[in-house]
């Protein structure tokens, strides 16, 4: 999920080349807060995995978790002294790492030892050992990498699907895409879900939010009409409808 942190510092870091087709980015955040913080953040179509310094927001620190595809924003809350890692892999490439279908993840945070997964107790205190962020990044890049030996293959139709989806900026009927896949809805679906955790409607309708959202900040003088006919919504008041549903606010927020 993309972040809109406030006074938490945020960063993004590029993964190791090697794993640039599987892992998004690599993140941090960190603060000192005296009193609660409040952030909001908006789906993306992405599963992260998350590791704590300190145990907050009921999770333990230095267990990696798994932060599954969201539906709709989140407003985690933060005080006192606060460092997240997390490494978001693009839609549908963690399932390289697990065989647990992701939609068993969707909407939720669950620690990543319930679940098939490539990190183990090596992983925890490993990283742990390592107090440095640019320490702990490299580790989790090398982590990673030596994981290349083992993983299982991705599926490749649905792989597909989402580049589509995201060159097309979520335009694309449903009904086109099972065309180029030439599976049966059901099927395919399902198949979809558990590579990337929600449906390829779903996945569309965030993918055409947050190039909607990208567009309304290039250009405020547009009208909202002319930017929903261009972004593939049907009027204004769909546009609206999806944007209160997926971030919590109109799209006045985002000019």
């Amino acid at each position: 999920m993309h972040n809109s942190f406030s006074s938490v510092m945020y960063r993004e870091y590029p993964p190791d080349i090697m794993l640039s087709g599987l892992v998004d980015t690599c993140w941090v955040s960190e603060a000192f807060t005296a009193s609660e913080e409040r952030t909001r953040i908006l789906p993306d179509g992405c599963v992260d995995i998350i590791v704590s310094a300190y145990n907050t927001q009921g999770m333990k620190a230095f267990r990696p978790y798994i932060a599954g595809t969201a539906t709709t924003y989140i407003e985690p809350s933060f005080s006192g002294k606060h460092k997240m890692i997390g490494i978001r892999f693009k839609p549908g490439s963690i399932t390289a790492f697990t065989k647990v279908p992701i939609h068993a993840f969707t909407d939720s945070s669950v620690d990543i030892a319930l679940a098939e997964t490539l990190f183990d107790d090596r992983f925890c205190e490993e990283l742990q050992a390592r107090e440095e962020t640019c320490r702990q990044l490299r580790f989790i890049n090398d982590y990673l990498l030596n994981k290349f030996a083992v993983l299982y293959p991705v599926d490749r139709q649905v792989t597909a699907t989402v580049s589509l989806i995201t060159q097309t900026c979520g335009t694309v009927p449903v009904k086109q895409l099972l065309e180029r896949v030439c599976l049966c809805q059901r099927q395919f679906e399902r198949r979809f879900k558990a590579s990337v955790g929600v449906s390829p409607k779903m996945f569309s309708r965030i993918v055409r939010f947050n190039h909607t959202r990208h567009q309304l900040k290039a250009h405020p003088r547009q009208s909202l009409l002319d930017t929903a006919v261009d972004c593939g919504y049907y009027d204004h008041a769909h546009l609206i409808k999806d944007f209160m549903m997926l971030s919590g606010n109109s799209p006045a927020v985002f000019y």
